[in-house]
């Protein structure tokens, strides 16, 4: 009996990880997806063919429509921790500086940190 426990604890981890792993790259390619679409707007922009205001409009309304399963979706902050696209047009404009989460975290203070570190 104790080895079957054994055996099974080490295969629903086996399990746990894999599911991990490919939740994990389906996000990664979901954000190469929307930095695919950040690119392709900038560089229309840099030719001309776009103002940075209207490619800024553009991308962030194709932005703010992208969902990913189960409950996923994008947004995007500035240097200063204000909402720029949201799905919820309410919250776009909106300083999220400071704000904390159940825990104590300035989650939205950390994603713009490490987004400036490279990250």
């Amino acid at each position: 009996m104790a080895g079957f426990s054994i055996s099974t604890f080490f295969e629903i981890r086996k399990s746990s990880e894999a599911i991990y792993d490919e939740r994990y790259d389906m996000l990664r390619t979901q954000v190469e997806s929307a930095i695919s679409i950040l690119d392709s707007y900038h560089a229309r922009q840099l030719s001309g063919e776009l103002t940075e205001a209207d490619a800024k409009k553009q991308d962030f309304t194709q932005l703010a429509k992208l969902r990913y399963e189960p409950n996923g979706y994008f947004f995007g902050l500035d240097d200063n921790v204000t909402l720029l696209f949201h799905p919820s047009d309410a919250l776009i404009g909106q300083n999220k500086k400071g704000l904390q989460d159940k825990k104590g975290t300035r989650f939205f203070d950390e994603i713009v940190e490490k987004g400036l570190a490279g990250g």
